[in-house]
């Protein structure tokens, strides 16, 4: 195998994994609280939403006969409504389009927003142009989880740390020594890489935000939001490095490059999501790392070079 079929497998691999939890859930809302992230979301015919509604770059189709139970908000996506909002509709960027069935409750307030409209579409309340007053939706009826979901979810847990664990090792077999340059800087300057990738996180999130307004910039945005993807995705794998090469010296043995990469990563992942059942503060020990990992990669150029100062 030449070196441009390894870099074309290991890209289609990565792109796999990113893929997947999208696939499983493209004709579904795509988040726990009411948000459709980069997803399509269809509400079919006769059935009820029972709260609010974002669309966060993604797509959202509301069949006819369909009711949403509160507001809708868009940003930077796109909004098909043929069924009945019982609330307001707020927009920045992308495009809506009312059928000919739609029923509107509330006020249509847009920001740089593309609005098309059928005949026979009803809109109840006031079409206003200026910046919407966004309220992301924190479900408010808590859902009631059975055995079965909670089954489901600790399974999704452990594939997920299984498939991150097996992305490490093929990562390392192919990059071996950029990811430990990543681990280095995370190792011996994780203070200046903790600011770093902080930096990142909440000015590339700005920007994407800002760009994902038009309609314009939404591809460069959707880009942009990938490769911040898969930045964070490639520092959290330097760290389970990190933690396999730990974990070797704890057990006095000595483990490949790609061995350590695997186990490392597939504890670490593991840690992370027991510690995200902690109500309020389970995030942030995970968030920390990430932020770390994040700032490590743009501090060490993909580990592409050493960070000036850095423990070879």
């Amino acid at each position: 195998m030449n070196t441009r079929h390894k870099w074309f497998t290991l890209a289609l691999l990565i792109g796999s994994l990113l893929i997947l939890p999208g696939c499983m859930t493209s004709t579904s809302v795509f988040s726990t609280d009411g948000a459709v992230i980069g997803q399509s979301f269809i509400l079919k015919e006769g059935e009820t939403w029972e709260d609010d509604l974002s669309i966060i770059g993604g797509s959202a189709v509301l069949e006819k006969g369909s009711i949403v139970d509160g507001d809708v908000a868009l940003i930077g996506g796109t909004l098909m409504v043929d069924g009945t909002v019982k609330g307001d509709i707020s927009a920045m960027g992308g495009v809506i389009s009312l059928g000919s069935h739609a029923v509107i409750e509330g006020d249509i307030v847009t920001l740089g927003a593309n609005l098309t409209r059928e005949s026979g579409s009803v809109v109840k309340g006031n079409f206003q142009n200026g910046i919407p007053d966004f309220s992301l939706p924190v479900r408010s009826p808590t859902p009631q989880v059975g055995i079965f979901e909670t089954v489901m979810n600790v399974f999704w847990k452990i594939f997920q740390a299984f498939a991150l664990g097996a992305l490490a090792v093929l990562v390392a077999l192919f990059m071996l020594q950029p990811l430990e340059r990543v681990g280095t800087t995370m190792q011996f300057a994780p203070v200046q890489a903790g600011v770093i990738g902080f930096l990142t996180f909440m000015v590339g999130l700005g920007v994407l935000l800002v760009m994902a307004i038009t309609i314009l910039f939404l591809p460069l945005s959707f880009l942009g939001a990938v490769a911040l993807g898969l930045a964070w995705i490639y520092g959290w794998l330097a760290a389970g490095l990190l933690t396999g090469e730990k974990l070797a010296e704890l057990f006095h043995t000595s483990w490949s490059g790609p061995i350590s990469a695997g186990i490392g990563t597939l504890v670490l992942t593991l840690i992370a999501n027991l510690l995200g059942a902690i109500p309020c503060v389970g995030w942030i020990i995970p968030f920390v790392v990430t932020m770390i990992g994040l700032g490590a990669v743009i501090l060490s150029r993909f580990g592409t070079q050493r960070y000036p100062g850095v423990i070879s």
